[in-house]
């Protein structure tokens, strides 16, 4: 058995060359808008921009891994995310720079998928379990510690700077990827030759199995969640709380502890609980977090505090919520895992960056629409449960 260090290492690494591109230029959005002419919610566009991509791409990857394996696929996928980079590197002009993130999320997805589907190639039960809370703490991780690295560069460099970091960064890991990773799809078929008919058969089983369809659409409303508050935290805290840049990368930290204290939770108390007494746990908590942030923003309360308490409580929610729902999605679709993960990865990132996106259109001037955007994620999930996940009495 391959060692567990080393795998969860390599993936992480290539996870995070992923989550650092989606937000690492959120403190610059406002310095963006002003060096390329456009106004702050068009910055909001990249994000969009680059999720997308990111999520559709993960329908390629996934089956074509099951076919090829895991290692040729992530090599060509950090190659093309390499080239989105020069582009970003070089634009002077905001439709080069939406180029550059697009190219980017094309190639990223390769680590989407794959950041689902090798653990599941290598462990199986606990183990299976620890390495997917390892996994989806980085997956939330990474993009909330971004904006830490991103607001330091671009206050002392200027906001290009951040995109010199993701092309240094993804260099470094595809050289890693390349002497280091192993190929760990070993099953995978004899003679490769891409057919379309079973590649249908496989999201046909996937899709069959309607708990897989309840906990895809739990993580993808979730996320969506997460990736509103990214996408709004840099204008309502630069533009609507005046904080500069430098200060709203380490504010985007302060969510982080509860993420973190709930992946490492779920871990621990998956030993005692069962997956759907976990899953309730994280809706419970998800829920409070959202009625926390909606009750101020109703009463047109704005500060600091009643934007990042309950953002992170939500956080926590998550925390526990991803590791969960990735587990049991996954654990009855081994042989198909590449498929499935690709169908957990591009939809939840669909899901995130179509939101995102129409979330772009609402002037943002309070939390408010912050608050009803997670308020409409959360009704969704509870919905999703009630009828996709809880269990049918007897």
């Amino acid at each position: 058995q391959l060692r567990f260090g080393k795998i969860v290492f390599l993936v992480v690494a290539l996870a995070a060359v992923g989550q650092f591109a989606n937000t690492i230029y959120v403190p610059a959005m406002t310095m963006i808008a002003a060096s390329l002419k456009i106004n702050a919610e068009q910055a909001q566009w990249l994000m969009t921009a680059y999720l997308l991509p990111y999520g559709c791409t993960q329908f390629i990857y996934g089956p074509l891994s099951d076919l090829y394996g895991r290692r040729p696929l992530i090599l060509i996928g950090l190659s093309i995310f390499l080239g989105g980079s020069c582009l970003t590197v070089f634009a002077t002009h905001f439709t080069t720079l939406l180029s550059g993130c697009l190219i980017q999320g094309l190639g990223a997805g390769v680590a989407g998928v794959m950041a689902r589907t090798v653990m599941r190639d290598c462990y199986h039960d606990h183990k299976l379990y620890r390495a997917n809370s390892i996994i989806a703490l980085v997956l939330i991780l990474a993009p909330l510690l971004a904006p830490v690295i991103g607001g330091l560069l671009s206050a002392y460099l200027g906001w290009r700077s951040d995109f010199i970091f993701l092309f240094l960064l993804c260099s470094i890991i595809l050289v890693v990827e390349y002497f280091l990773f192993p190929e760990t799809h070993l099953n995978r078929p004899r003679d490769p030759h891409f057919q379309l008919s079973p590649l249908l058969a496989k999201y046909r089983q996937a899709f069959s199995s309607r708990s897989f369809k309840g906990y895809l659409l739990c993580m993808a409303f979730s996320f969506a969640g997460i990736a509103i508050f990214e996408a709004s935290a840099g204008i309502l805290l630069t533009r609507v709380l005046h904080y500069s840049p430098k200060i709203v990368s380490l504010l985007f930290v302060l969510p982080i502890p509860g993420y973190m204290l709930g992946s490492y939770g779920a871990s621990y108390i998956n030993r005692y609980w069962s997956l759907q007494s976990i899953l309730r746990l994280s809706l419970s908590v998800i829920t409070s977090g959202v009625l926390i942030l909606l009750i101020p923003a109703l009463l047109q309360v704005i500060n600091i505090y009643v934007i990042l308490i309950p953002v992170t409580i939500y956080m926590f929610g998550t925390g526990l919520l991803f590791p969960t729902a990735i587990t049991a999605a996954l654990n009855p679709l081994g042989e198909i895992a590449g498929t499935a993960g690709a169908i957990l990865g591009g939809v939840q990132n669909l899901c995130a960056g179509v939101l995102t996106g129409l979330f772009t259109f609402i002037p943002q001037t309070t939390q408010r629409p912050l608050a009803l955007a997670l308020s409409c994620c959360c009704i969704s999930i509870l919905l999703i449960y009630r009828y996709l996940l809880r269990p049918t009495p007897l």
